[in-house]
């Protein structure tokens, strides 16, 4: 059995990546997330935007 989607706020998930709103809002526009109305707030699947959006740093980044 599938569990049930979690979904959080736009600006919840803006937040907790460090990102403008904003970015997300393009990021629903050009296709790359969904976005999910309920109402008058956008929801998005928090797993959905960590795979999409979230890059992963190799441990010996340096920065440079």
């Amino acid at each position: 059995m599938t569990r049930p989607r979690r979904y959080e706020r736009l600006n919840d998930a803006a937040e907790r990546l460090c990102i403008n709103p904003k970015t997300l809002r393009r990021r629903i526009s050009d296709g790359t997330i969904v976005g999910y109305r309920i109402g008058r707030l956008i929801m998005v699947d928090p797993e959905e935007v960590d795979q999409k959006l979230v890059r992963v740093i190799p441990s010996g980044y340096m920065g440079r």
